[in-house]
């Protein structure tokens, strides 16, 4: 500190500008060398998947490799390709669904697992990825259903898990359930907008005003006395 107290102010501030540029093209050099880098690491990587496409890994660090590049649809459809060759790896549905997957992808996720569900019932790693994937898709139902179904299966779910499933089950309800009100609450807002946009056509009243141009011909004539059962009588 006894140092810089004899330096002149304005040396000083000069100093401190250079040092701040030096440590801004450090950063930026150092960057461009890391992205040529992740670049080069990526396209390694590609050409070891074509050589074995089977390997999940692989799969997993190329999309993990791209997702650090910035390429966050890239690395969602891997991540896909992944649960593709092995539709029991969880940590790919996991990570797909926080690289924005599209709904498509959220429904070929469910109809893969699904499937797998059905060959090899009653895994709660499983079940668990499935009431994610159903939860993203604003299913909220089903996600809780799914793991309410393993809750019937005796030694499913180990007991130190028992409670954290029973909270989600009984969040997941909480949110159909909000869902369900917001639905209905919407649809009769709909059907009140309608009911007052829509003209309504008013009911025919009868014409109580006497027509004054009706020709004296048609009139019945007053003059006539009526006798036996209303027939009239001459004077």
């Amino acid at each position: 500190m006894k140092i810089f107290q004899n330096i002149n102010p304005t040396k000083l501030a000069l100093l401190s500008g250079l040092l701040s540029w030096q440590l801004f093209f450090c950063h930026n050099a150092w960057s461009q060398i890391s992205a040529n880098n992740l670049a080069q690491q990526i396209k390694s990587t590609r050409e070891s998947i074509q050589q074995c496409p089977l390997d999940v890994p692989k799969r997993l660090h190329l999309a993990s490799l791209l997702k650090r590049n910035g390429e966050i649809r890239q690395a969602a459809i891997e991540y896909l390709n992944a649960t593709a060759v092995d539709p029991s790896c969880c940590i790919a549905y996991h990570e797909l669904l926080r690289n924005k997957a599209t709904v498509e992808q959220i429904d070929e996720c469910l109809a893969r697992l699904t499937k797998y569900d059905q060959i090899k019932p009653d895994q709660l790693t499983i079940r668990m990825t499935l009431s994610e994937l159903y939860e993203n898709r604003g299913d909220y139902y089903q996600a809780a259903r799914v793991l309410v179904d393993l809750q019937y299966v005796k030694g499913a779910i180990p007991p130190k898990f028992a409670e954290q499933i029973d909270n989600r089950i009984h969040g997941l309800l909480n949110d159909s359930k909000d869902v369900q009100t917001t639905e209905k609450a919407i649809e009769h807002q709909e059907n009140i907008v309608q009911a007052e946009s829509t003209p309504t056509t008013p009911v025919p009243m009868p014409d109580v005003k006497m027509n004054k141009d009706v020709p004296a011909s048609k009139l019945r004539n007053t003059k006539m006395t009526e006798g036996y059962e209303h027939s009239q009588l001459l004077p």
